[in-house]
């Protein structure tokens, strides 16, 4: 099917899984397994924010919160819940989790080192 420029039904279920899991705007991604914790009102966000959304594939209580499991794209992840502010913890992996540290951290110093009062 490569040659005609068409595809067989077989790529067509295949593109419209992809779609369905990754989302359009992160077909040509590769999905990973993260862990984020949310408060009972980054679960409100996440219910009410559907634009860029990955699919939480399980959750459970998790002292005032949730622990969720997401199978989604890196920048997927970064894209949606770098909005939550203090309502997501990212648990992992790791090194996700320490990019959101850091943009929060350059965030926090632009506020506390340029007082306008």
């Amino acid at each position: 099917s490569y040659r005609s420029g068409r595809i067989c039904d077989y790529e067509k279920v295949m593109i419209e899984d992809a779609i369905q899991e990754k989302g359009i705007e992160f077909l040509a991604s590769d999905l990973i397994d993260v862990k984020v914790r949310l408060t009972e009102q980054g679960m409100k966000i996440f219910h009410s924010t559907s634009r860029l959304r990955p699919v939480m594939k399980s959750y459970t209580p998790d002292g005032d919160g949730f622990l969720c499991n997401f199978h989604c794209t890196e920048n997927q992840l970064r894209s949606y819940f770098f909005r939550f502010g203090a309502d997501a913890e990212v648990v992992s992996p790791a090194y996700l989790r320490d990019h959101f540290k850091t943009q929060f951290r350059k965030a926090f110093s632009v506020y506390d080192n340029n007082p306008t009062d």
